[in-house]
């Protein structure tokens, strides 16, 4: 059996991939998210 990987394998593991991060985001407070990213202006009281 050939193992072919086309664009329609990357484009629905893409798909896949980008619903399951959507999933997971919509669990995240925002705010604490900016509070951890490291840029100049985020700060964290």
């Amino acid at each position: 059996m050939d193992n072919v990987k086309n664009d329609t394998f990357y484009i629905e593991r893409i798909r896949s991939d980008l619903a399951h991060i959507t999933r997971h985001m919509k669990k995240v407070d925002y705010d604490s998210l900016d509070c951890h990213v490291q840029t100049p202006e985020s700060y964290c009281p």
